[in-house]
């Protein structure tokens, strides 16, 4: 089976593909998340060749290249059963573009349903998964993820508790996923030590609170707010990707206002969206520096 998309082949791997798909395997940033690899090399022939035996046996594990450069930067494969299961892989060189998401939804088209995973803190994963309308059921060491056709995700009730040091790894994916890309064009490089270290910082402040879905069954967001006498300041808000857009960011903004002094946070100037936000909330400017926007309402 090979899938042509607008700006994508996906076709079946071939042997003389493993020196391309070698040089993604072998990339611990790839597999960060994954319960396989770094890759040797006898490792990825051993999964070329086993894609290649069971090509058209029902499985499909397709190789992701670009319209006109037969590469392959990627894999997808939707397992073939009642519930067919999604999984993938990409190149980091071609992150940030929606191949994951322009591949799943040719691969999806014409299913009714499927399910996926990923690890709780793959914030990358967590945001294609919400892209493509999978809605989060399940936790239980991986995210287990569900999708109906024309069925948005759906987020219930939630509730609100201290940050502690094991929300760590949530804190840092959304604080990571959302900060990297936003920072690049500043004058301070990016240290993911560093950057650690600060949310680390932020947890154990007393001042840090996660929201939860009812029943705590998985965090969805995280903020710090400051009491600082004649003001409150919002320190840090985020949005799990895949709950972005239901609220969840301007019920704690509301919930932070209420006490009736002003309130004051900060957003860089890369995150036009998120100085958006706080524009229709009332906030206006108060000051400006050359990486960030001071506001206050």
């Amino acid at each position: 089976m090979t899938l042509v998309t607008e700006r994508l082949v996906l076709r079946p791997l071939r042997r003389g593909d493993v020196d391309a798909v070698h040089v993604w395997a072998s990339d611990p940033v790839v597999c960060e998340y994954t319960d396989w690899g770094p890759n040797d090399r006898a490792a990825t022939e051993a999964f070329v060749a086993q894609a290649v035996a069971r090509a058209g046996r029902g499985d499909a594990e397709l190789g992701i290249t670009e319209r006109g450069v037969d590469e392959v930067v990627g894999v997808i494969r939707l397992s073939d059963g009642e519930v067919p299961s999604l999984g993938y892989n990409l190149a980091p060189s071609r992150w940030g573009r929606g191949y994951v998401t322009e591949a799943a939804r040719a691969l999806l088209a014409g299913r009714e349903r499927a399910v996926a995973s990923c690890h709780p803190c793959n914030a990358r994963s967590r945001r294609v998964l919400a892209r493509l309308g999978f809605s989060l059921v399940d936790v239980r060491g991986r995210l287990r993820w569900r999708w109906r056709e024309g069925r948005p995700p759906v987020l219930g009730p939630t509730r609100e508790r201290a940050a502690t040091a094991e929300d760590l790894p949530f804190a840092w994916s959304i604080y990571r996923g959302t900060m990297k890309g936003r920072t690049e064009a500043l004058p301070h490089p990016w240290h993911d030590e560093q950057q650690r270290a600060v949310v680390a910082g932020d947890l154990a402040s007393g001042d840090a609170r996660v929201v939860e879905a009812e029943g705590g069954v998985w965090p969805v967001a995280w903020y710090t707010l400051h009491d600082e006498g004649d003001h409150r300041r919002l320190g840090q808000l985020f949005v799990a990707p895949e709950h972005q857009g239901q609220g969840i960011g301007t019920r704690i903004v509301e919930a932070a206002w209420s006490s009736g002094r002003p309130l004051r946070l900060s957003v860089l100037r890369t995150n036009p969206r998120a100085a958006a936000l706080y524009r229709r909330l009332g906030f206006v400017v108060e000051a400006e520096d050359a990486v960030r926007l001071h506001l206050v309402r």
